[in-house]
């Protein structure tokens, strides 16, 4: 049965009018609906009679157009889909279109060389597929790669129009790193998919360089009536000739890479290149090396890290460190990672020694990012040594940065209250500072926590504290003793560590004569609940403090 164009758009307009379950629609709101539609479309006026949207609906119903459409009329008034997720738009097309479309891409297919007709054969076996899952009513034989819940697929159809037409837009984006959203008059060139990610390629007025915006932090797209002097030369194959992916510096060669892939890999590599360039060139029994004319970029970086143990840049020597230290990050992160059966006896070990070491509690990345910060805070003083009491007090955003998941996490496991009793920031240069006194924090409830920016241990500035000396306040005769006959504990603590002191714990500073500088900060920590003091007198301290043979 033929269709001509006027029929077709009716009945994509009557489609339309009942998937709207918002409204109810009587005829004459279906026979306005197409007038306006075909006025759309035409741009004339076109009187479409009652008569006409019956012959379509009773048309929609029946077979002869293969849509067996569910209409019913509701109220005797309304008319509506009887299945909630109808649409004719749904429906397949049929064995015979589909063996006609398998024909001609047979046909073209021997033109070799043409990747278009490679891709129309992809979208012949996708509907291949579809028409099979839905008559046999199983599971499809091919499952291709998508993600329906990616943001932004709405504004693929608006896209594609304005490129189509070659108009600009106005366009609402925000990128992951901007506090704010920008809106600007955009001129999208080609539409792109990388990593199953939608990307819009074009050019953003007052700027002569190509963009490529995300479509999932695209907010909004509106029509523009500003008419650009555009990049009317802009080559798609050229533009992204030399790179992997969607970040592209424009007129740039390729930089000469080469990797090592070790052999569990290359079979993977060799069958599935990184880039057109790839060349395979030299190969042993324990893998192969390849090199690439690519630039680098993000997308380079992550396809390497894919990998993993699997392969090492070996030039250029930029490339090769970036990724170093991306996976040193990666394994500063499992390092962090808190083990939930370390922590139990935390609190045991905080109570029977007076203090407790855990390291890792901040990432590398955490450590930096705190000496970028004091840095910055502290960059007018240049002293040897600084004790700011309040220097936290000034600075509310690294004191939040300081609270990290960790680091809250610890506090509520020992029973300590994360809002600080007092804060203080000191940095020593280590040749300059005499060996502190021996003190004890003589506090029923206050315990002292100290993070380490940098490692100490007994090669150089350290806290010395004797074990099992927290049990009660001490005279200054007493804790004479004690010093005198006891053996100082000098626990070692990695930079992004941490070091929490029981009440009353005995300690002191001791430095060895350097050029380095150690940076800590020194909380006083209030406990949620009583602290249980033992009676333990200073014999038994000292036998603590004396490592047993």
């Amino acid at each position: 049965m033929a269709v001509n164009k006027n029929a077709l758009i009716r009945y994509k307009t009557i489609d339309k009018c009942l998937r709207n379950k918002f409204r109810r629609w009587t005829l004459n709101d279906l026979i306005e609906a197409c007038s306006d539609a075909l006025y759309d479309y035409e741009g004339k006026d076109s009187n479409v009679s009652k008569r006409t949207i019956q012959l379509d609906i009773q048309n929609m119903r029946g077979d002869k157009l293969g849509y067996n459409a569910p209409i019913v009329v509701v109220e005797r008034k309304y008319y509506t889909y009887s299945e909630e997720d109808y649409s004719i738009m749904n429906l397949p097309i049929s064995d015979q279109d589909l063996s006609k479309l398998n024909e001609a891409v047979h046909f073209l297919s021997q033109f070799k060389g043409f990747s278009h007709f490679n891709e129309l054969n992809s979208m012949v076996q996708k509907l291949q597929d579809q028409i099979y899952a839905q008559r046999t009513n199983k599971t499809p034989i091919i499952d291709f790669e998508k993600n329906d819940d990616l943001k932004g697929l709405e504004f693929l159809d608006g896209l594609y129009q304005a490129i189509l037409k070659k108009q600009t837009i106005l366009l609402t984006y925000k990128s992951f790193k901007a506090r704010q959203e920008d809106t600007f008059v955009f001129h999208p060139f080609m539409l792109k998919e990388y990593n199953n990610r939608w990307f819009v390629i074009g050019q953003k007025k007052k700027r002569t360089g190509i963009m490529n915006l995300a479509l999932d932090r695209i907010l909004a797209i509106n029509e523009s009536n500003d008419r650009l002097e555009m990049n009317s030369g802009f080559d798609s194959e050229t533009h992204f000739k030399h790179a992997i992916g969607v970040s592209v510096t424009p007129d740039k060669e390729g930089t000469y890479m080469e990797f090592y892939v070790v052999q569990k890999h290359a079979p993977y590599v060799e069958t599935k290149p990184l880039h057109w360039s790839q060349k395979t060139i030299s190969r042993d029994y324990y893998g192969i090396v390849i090199s690439l004319q690519v630039q680098h970029n993000y997308e380079l970086e992550k396809k390497i890290l894919e990998f993993g143990d699997g392969m090492r840049v070996i030039k250029p020597a930029r490339l090769k460190r970036i990724i170093q230290e991306r996976l040193h990050s990666a394994i500063d992160l499992y390092k962090s990672d808190l083990n939930e059966s370390s922590l139990k006896a935390v609190s045991k070990k905080l109570e029977n020694r007076g203090f407790v070491i855990l390291n890792y509690i901040f990432t590398q990345r955490e450590v930096k990012r705190m000496h970028k910060d004091l840095h910055q805070y502290f960059k007018a003083q240049d002293s040897d040594y600084k004790d700011h009491e309040q220097a936290l007090e000034y600075m509310t955003k690294l004191e939040t940065f300081i609270e990290n998941r960790n680091l809250r996490y610890v506090l509520k496991r020992i029973n300590l209250n994360s809002s600080f009793v007092s804060s203080k920031f000191k940095t020593v240069k280590e040749k300059r500072v005499k060996a502190g006194e021996w003190i004890q924090l003589k506090s029923e409830d206050t315990y002292k926590m100290i993070i380490f920016l940098e490692d100490v241990d007994d090669k150089q500035l350290s806290v010395q504290m004797i074990q099992g000396s927290h049990s009660k306040v001490h005279s200054k005769d007493q804790l004479q003793v004690i010093v005198e006959n006891s053996i100082p504990n000098t626990p070692p603590v990695f930079a992004g560590g941490i070091l929490i002191m029981h009440p009353n714990m005995v300690y002191r500073l001791s430095p060895k004569y350097s050029q380095k500088r150690i940076s800590w900060f020194e909380f006083d920590v209030l406990s949620t609940e009583e602290p249980e003091v033992s009676s333990t007198h200073i014999e038994e301290i000292i036998s603590k403090s004396i490592p047993q043979e």
